[in-house]
């Protein structure tokens, strides 16, 4: 199983004005400008694994375009946002450059600023999910199943440029927190007492769904549904036995889940092959998003000891403690 280590994304893209097929320069009022966009990745999860800047496979986003209209910044609101202004890209396994694709055998497209000198506005995110348009009450809105607990939901903030003054970056943003878990026993004895994992982490009560309504700059425009218990990506599909010391803890996976905002205890729940199931409540604290969360798990002949620190995207560790009798 990979180790999963997470970095909190940044997708650079970076506007270019030169090409060596396609009129760049600009000079004349009718002059097209190309959109054409590379990418620096540091680390994210998806579905099959995490991403680190050397792509096993192209990275598959979408980006909104939205183009002035009655005045060189004026946009049409999101309610107005339609599914054919929302293009499929995929960033590069080699060279991480962003292609506007569908897939990988699909011909690149070109998409150009406006030649009027009126401002084009982006906002992309990862994965694609499921899109509904504005409606011209209700603004457009990208849902996300996030039920197997271990595909990353990034959005960017909005970013605008012109054929004159291009755009330079754009950042995508976790929108969820991640946890991951170590286990290993105290001494011979917490071995004897509790035998083997034999079945995955699950968090109990998590949510299935993520809802975005764009720009999703406000709490409110970012919803959670659904609840499940979900499961760490580590299955112990064969059965491992806990190590005694803290340096061979073993992995027990991660999962993404929804941000908790409000003090709540987290429980999780673990198998082993004598001690059955037994849940494991952690202290009482809120989960930020872009987190992430490492639980050690602690076997005791009495006792399963969780300690919680920050992980990577940020640097805190202050240990969370708790225990189930």
């Amino acid at each position: 199983m990979k180790k999963v280590t997470l970095f909190s994304l940044s997708l650079l893209l970076l506007a270019a004005c030169s090409s060596d097929n396609e009129p760049q320069s600009g000079t004349n009022t009718t002059d097209p400008v190309e959109i054409k966009l590379n990418s620096g990745i540091e680390t994210v999860t998806r579905s099959d694994g995490p991403i680190s800047n050397t792509l096993g496979d192209d990275l598959p986003i979408s980006i909104a375009r939205i183009d002035a209209t009655s005045a060189p910044t004026t946009y049409p609101d999101y309610k107005a946002l339609l599914a054919t202004s929302v293009h499929n890209a995929r960033i590069n396994k080699t060279g991480n450059a962003v292609n506007f694709r569908n897939t990988n055998d699909d011909a690149n497209k070109s998409l150009y600023y406006l030649t009027n000198g009126y401002n084009t506005k982006l906002i992309a995110w990862y994965p694609r999910g499921t899109f509904a348009a504005g409606d011209g009450t209700n603004a457009a809105n990208v849902t996300f199943s996030i039920s197997d607990g271990q595909t990353d939901v990034m959005l960017s903030a909005e970013v605008a440029g012109k054929k004159s003054s291009t755009i330079n970056s754009i950042n995508l943003s976790h929108l969820l927190t991640q946890i991951q878990v170590k286990a290993y026993a105290f001494d011979a004895a917490a071995v004897d007492k509790w035998g083997k994992l034999t079945a995955a982490v699950k968090i109990k009560n998590q949510s299935t769904t993520c809802k975005v309504t764009l720009p999703g700059t406000q709490s409110s425009e970012i919803v959670f549904s659904g609840t499940q218990d979900t499961s760490l990506s580590n299955t112990f599909a064969t059965a491992t036995a806990l190590p005694t010391s803290s340096e061979s803890a073993i992995d027990c996976g991660y999962a993404m889940i929804a941000p908790i905002t409000t003090s709540s205890v987290m429980t999780l729940e673990v198998t082993t092959e004598f001690g059955q199931t037994v849940e494991v409540p952690l202290t009482a604290q809120t989960y930020a998003r872009s987190q992430v969360y490492v639980v050690t798990l602690i076997f005791k002949t009495t006792t399963v000891s969780p300690t919680v620190a920050i992980g990577a995207w940020d640097t805190d560790t202050t240990p969370i403690t708790g225990d189930v009798n």
